[in-house]
Formats: structure tokens, C-alpha cells, sequence
């Protein structure tokens, strides 16, 4: 059957759109990902009408490459917002790693991205410990997202005063920080 083809988290839309064209007869149109021979997925579009004796007629176009180039646009305009935000921004990771930091942060804190990117946000944190860290993290995992006062270490080892706003996103297991001096 087609659906062995389709990838475990887009076998709904599939069943959705299959039932949209039973009830309506009319031509679905849309975007689901499916599973090559070797296991690896690609975006598809798809073009279905049903024909006779519940079956359908479907158009599959591989649409891979213009959605990964979808994707990098993106990425690329949410990079330029957050390297033109008036607020450092970090992605961290569930343990408190920096995975990205914007220009504006590194200009805070007179570190570069290379410098700051193997850094756990305990280096910089002047006001808690270690164990003061972590509780922290663990409150944000069950609350979801805390906005608080604290202050940061520089290079060249001053501290400034900054507010720091984060959510948690499941999806991801990463921290959205937003730091504003």
C-alpha cells in the first residue's frame, strides 16, 4: 500500500486529505513527506482525485530541494532578526549549553560567537551557583518559560545587569533566551 511510503508523522494529513476527497470528489493538493527504499524521507507534493471504487489517482512531485531552500530562506531572515535585535539572544540546550548567540549578546559581553558557543550559561551567571543554575533550568522545564533579573560576567571579567527572558519548547528540548542589558 502507498502508505508504507509515507513518514509515521505525516500518515494523518494523508488520511485527512484522503477523506476530504472521498466526501467531496474534488482534486486534494498538498504537502506530505515520504520514505525512499533506504529509509531517508523527501517532500512531496501531492495531486489526488479519486477515480472509482474508492481509488485515486495521485501525482507525486518531488518538492525536496525547494523546501530545504524554504527552509534556509527562513534561516537566514530569522538570523538577520536576531543579529539586528536590540536584545542578545541564545538557543540553549535542556543542560543550559549555548547552541546560538546573536551579535548583540557578543557585543554585551565582549566575547566572540566562537568563544561563547562551547560556554555553559553557568560561566557567565555572576548571581547563582552551579546548583542555583540548575534549579533554575528545572524550574523553567516545569513552568515553561520565567523572566527574571540577574547579572552576567564579560571578558574581561566586569558584570552588567541584565533581565533575561526564556521560554522551554518541548518540541526541541531547547531554552529561548532573549538577554536585555
Amino acid at each position: 500500500p502507498f502508505t508504507r511510503y509515507i513518514l509515521p508523522e505525516d500518515q494523518d494529513i494523508f488520511y485527512l486529505q484522503r477523506k476530504q476527497m472521498a466526501e467531496s470528489a474534488m482534486l486534494q493538493q498538498f504537502e506530505i513527506q515520504l520514505l525512499r527504499a533506504d529509509g531517508s524521507s523527501f517532500w512531496a507534493e501531492l495531486k489526488a482525485i479519486p477515480t472509482w471504487n474508492d481509488e485515486f489517482l495521485i501525482v507525486v512531485v518531488d518538492i525536496n530541494k525547494r523546501k530545504l531552500t524554504e527552509q534556509q530562506r527562513i534561516e537566514d531572515e530569522l538570523r538577520a532578526i536576531l543579529d539586528n535585535s536590540m536584545d542578545g539572544f541564545w538557543l540553549l540546550d535542556s543542560q543550559g549549553h549555548i547552541l546560538i548567540v546573536n551579535e548583540i549578546y557578543c557585543q554585551m559581553s565582549g566575547y566572540s560567537k566562537e568563544e561563547l558557543l562551547p560556554m555553559h550559561i553557568q560561566e557567565l551567571e555572576c548571581v547563582e551557583n552551579a546548583e542555583g543554575v540548575s534549579g533554575h533550568i528545572r524550574k523553567i522545564l516545569t513552568q515553561g518559560s520565567d523572566r527574571f533579573e540577574t547579572r552576567h560576567r564579560r571578558k574581561d571579567g566586569s558584570v552588567f545587569d541584565v533581565e533575561i527572558c526564556t521560554q522551554y519548547n518541548c518540541d526541541s528540548s531547547r531554552f529561548v533566551v532573549f538577554v536585555r542589558d
